[in-house]
């Protein structure tokens, strides 16, 4: 299931119940609501195409449907591990383009096909993740980048990609920044992340993480972010951090700094926040304990050994998301979401009051490259600084923490 449903492959009852996910979202996202009523009022999204690569959640819905309202033709792509079925139908169901697969078991090829088919529409904007569709655009279809006039990206990953081709001369088109943004640096990184990464592997695994050995491989925001939660909650923390500075405030944030080396041998749970290939290797591994479990939430499955747990464990499918491998010497890995990023992949991704800030600065920024698209990438998103002030005013006022 890996292009467009028609109208009678539709499953109502499935859509119904993505809706009331969307509805509960909507409820709770006043800053898009509000960034959304002036963009729709202004008339800028008419006939505009908008490709949006995001995880196909209730989050993300609303964002697409507030763009479809103010007139704008909206496709929506993500792997088949973001998908949540239920939404994507629901969106489909209400006249969104979902190319995307919501098998669970679809291959990569599939996911793969699918983003062909929102390039194929030639979007006017790309709402980017991990510069996924570029990076495909670029490399299979380089003639829809000249199509495309902005691109949004709030991801490291994706940023680093951009810019590479941006530099190489392979994309000519404004691209803006949202990561460096101090709303996704202060509140989504930090706060959102490091609590659903924490919440999901303990859903889906229904462990207690209280007086556990927790490995926290990269200390940037998102590292940072993870370790506090899970010390919040009772576990003991290693930080892992090839930064000395960075090593250095794991000490001050009250963790013990170690190499992944040093800290892999009494890992009880793992999680990998560099945004970096290769981050664990097969020795790390061999060193893990009995019954660790192993999360990304980084830049997923290329964080990890993913070829030497496949070539050389036997793998067993536990409980939904959760795989053990076991080596021939007997000892037991679980990893979560197949290495997939954690929070999104087994859970809802961050809360739903932070997103909506963030989702407010995505649609402004789709504003500002519609009605100042030649601006430089630096004029543009420093525009975004008062906005991101507007929001937080709003957000305070609403919340009765400042006077009028």
């Amino acid at each position: 299931m890996t292009q467009q449903l028609s109208d009678n492959s539709l499953d109502n009852s499935i859509a119904a119940e993505g809706q009331q996910r969307i509805r509960w979202a909507q409820s709770l996202m006043p800053q898009l609501a509000d960034r959304a009523d002036a963009i729709i009022a202004s008339g800028t999204l008419k006939n505009r195409s908008i490709g949006i690569c995001l995880p196909i959640d209730a989050k993300g819905a609303t964002l697409a449907l507030a763009l479809a309202e103010g007139g704008a033709d909206v496709s929506c792509w993500a792997p088949a591990h973001y998908t949540d079925c239920a939404v994507a139908q629901s969106l489909r169901q209400q006249g969104i383009s979902v190319f995307s697969s919501t098998e669970e078991t679809a291959e990569f090829d599939n996911d793969r096909d699918s983003a062909h088919a929102l390039l194929s529409s030639k979007p006017d904007i790309v709402v980017d993740h991990e510069a996924q569709i570029t990076s495909l655009a670029a490399a299979s279809y380089p003639e829809v980048l000249t199509h495309i006039k902005g691109i949004t990206e709030a991801s490291k990953t994706g940023i680093g990609k951009l810019r590479k081709l941006q530099k190489n001369g392979e994309l000519n088109t404004v691209v803006v920044n949202l990561n460096q943004t101090r709303l996704n640096r202060l509140f989504n990184d930090g706060i959102g992340v490091g609590q659903s990464v924490v919440m999901a592997m303990l859903d889906v695994t229904n462990l207690q993480i209280a007086g556990r050995n927790v490995l926290v491989v990269g200390y940037g925001r998102v590292g940072r972010g993870i370790a506090a939660h899970a010390a919040a909650l009772g576990a003991r923390v290693d930080v892992a951090e090839i930064d000395p500075v960075k090593a250095m405030l794991a000490q001050y944030d009250g963790h013990v700094a170690k190499s992944i080396s040093e800290a892999s041998s009494g890992a009880e749970v793992v999680f990998t926040a560099t945004g970096c290939a290769e981050t664990l290797t097969a020795q790390h591994i061999e060193a893990m304990p009995d019954g660790v479990v192993l999360c990304s939430a980084g830049c997923g499955i290329t964080e990890l050994p993913m070829d030497y747990l496949e070539q050389t464990a036997e793998k067993t499918s536990v409980r939904a998301h959760v795989t053990n491998f076991q080596f021939l010497s007997g000892k037991n890995l679980l990893l979560v979401a197949d290495g997939h990023c954690v929070n999104v992949a087994a859970g809802e991704g961050s809360p739903i009051e932070i997103v909506d800030k963030l989702m407010a600065l995505q649609l402004a920024s789709i504003e500002l490259i519609l009605t100042e698209g030649s601006t430089k990438n630096s004029d543009l998103e420093s525009k975004l600084e008062s906005i991101e002030n507007a929001i937080a005013l709003s957000h305070l006022d609403s919340s009765r923490l400042i006077s009028k």
